[in-house]
């Protein structure tokens, strides 16, 4: 039997799904809440969104998905696309400020490798779900052959970057290392 009730699951949805596509940006917020205790959470996690993402693509129908993907795929597109002010490729970043998808210039432990590798398990799911029912022109333009070819440049990287471990951070961002989920 469902643990919850109706209502419970509609709000879950909800509260889901307000946290994707922040301001029409395509961008995924890790908490909505800006004054949490002990710093705000208000960014764009790499790693975080790539996984949030994977849930709608096989979570949702295609009518609400679709929109939500394509979204994301602009944002990917644009974070691809920026300068990193840490002197790395920007592919390695933790964290994107939210609407804009500048790269977080704080302090943070760089980089973090997983990111490229999930967000490429995800648009390579979008990629073939497209494939299948009739979306070979979107996948060239924005996800493989296209200016943009996200998930080839995710490709790139990771082939690039998975040996690298002593420049790798683990999950909870603290300490540099050999760390298999990061690899």
């Amino acid at each position: 039997s469902n643990p919850f009730t109706s209502e419970e699951t509609a709000l879950m949805i909800k509260y889901f799904l307000d946290n994707i596509n922040i301001q029409g940006s395509g961008g995924v917020v890790a908490s909505p809440d800006r004054n949490t205790h002990g710093g705000t959470y208000y960014f764009h996690w790499m790693r975080d969104a790539a996984i949030t993402m994977n849930v709608v693509l096989n979570t949702f129908d295609t009518a609400k998905s679709e929109p939500l993907m394509k979204s994301y795929v602009k944002w990917v597109e644009h974070v691809q696309s920026v300068s990193d002010p840490h002197g790395q490729s920007v592919l390695g970043e933790p964290k994107f400020m939210l609407p804009t998808g500048d790269v977080f210039t704080g302090g943070w432990c760089r980089p973090q490798n997983d990111g490229a590798g999930l967000r490429t398990n995800t648009l390579g799911q979008y990629a073939l779900k497209l494939l299948a029912s009739g979306g070979s022109d979107y996948v060239k333009q924005h996800l493989w052959t296209g200016s943009a070819g996200t998930i080839r440049l995710d490709c790139d990287y990771v082939a690039a970057t998975w040996q690298n471990v002593s420049q790798n951070c683990d999950l909870w961002e603290e300490i540099r290392g050999e760390n298999f989920f990061t690899k």
